[in-house]
């Protein structure tokens, strides 16, 4: 059996650097990502907006059906989008 060896959070190849946290570093995060969720947010908003201005095909069951799964998805997916991508890691 192998010994177990130690294991440690902070970076083991000693040719990439480590970034120190700073209060400026924090702040431009924040920045970054609060741009992302408000421009995301407004697409979101806009796109919920236009599909609620066009009304559904009355042509059969099946087609209205199709309508609202795929107006569901669309606007789920932004939203899910809206909210988990601005709290990624980027910097």
């Amino acid at each position: 059996m192998a010994t177990p060896t130690s294991t440690s959070t902070k970076n083991s190849d000693p040719a990439l650097p480590v970034r120190k946290s700073t209060p400026l570093r924090c702040f431009v995060g924040a920045v970054i990502s609060g741009g992302l969720a408000i421009a995301l947010y407004s697409l979101t908003v806009s796109i919920a907006r236009s599909f609620a201005a066009q009304p559904l095909p009355t042509g059969s069951v099946a087609t209205a059906n199709i309508a609202v799964a795929v107006r569901t998805l669309v606007v789920g997916g932004s939203t899910l989008g809206t909210a988990i991508l601005p709290f990624q890691p980027w910097v």
